[in-house]
Order: structure tokens, then C-alpha cells, then sequence
């Protein structure tokens, strides 16, 4: 799955002239694991605790302070 990604990142990677750039191997290291990422994070916060997230909602949390102060420490 990321073997396909490989080929066509480090195309555009060529184009732009990153291919000599140590931050070209940043750039898409960051794009293969951004899915892996979005997968573990949607798995983490579809078995989070929705009282928790109604309880901070009552309160007065707006959903950035939600997401940062009860979701992330936890």
C-alpha cells in the first residue's frame, strides 16, 4: 500500500527540486503516516467516552477545548 505511494511522491519531489533535500524525506514521510494517523485517531475517538464529551460540552467547552483538553490528555 505505501510502495505505491513512493513512486509518484518522489515525481513531484523531483519536480519541485527536493529530491537533494533532507526535508523532501520529512515531506513524505509525513504523507504516508498522515493516513495511518487519520485511521488510529478515528479508531481511538469512535470508543472515547461520550459522557466525558457531553460532560465537557455542558460546561462550556467549545470543541477545540474538547479536543485539547479532555480527548488528548486522555
Amino acid at each position: 500500500e505505501q510502495e505505491g505511494l513512493i513512486y509518484p511522491l518522489f515525481m513531484m519531489a523531483q519536480k519541485v527540486g527536493l529530491t537533494d533535500n533532507p526535508w523532501s524525506i520529512v515531506i513524505i514521510f509525513t504523507v504516508i503516516q498522515s493516513a495511518f494517523g487519520t485511521y488510529l485517531l478515528s479508531s481511538v475517538l469512535g470508543t472515547f467516552p461520550r459522557a466525558l464529551l457531553e460532560a465537557a460540552e455542558l460546561d462550556g467547552a467549545s470543541r477545540w477545548e474538547i479536543l485539547w483538553k479532555v480527548v488528548f490528555p486522555i
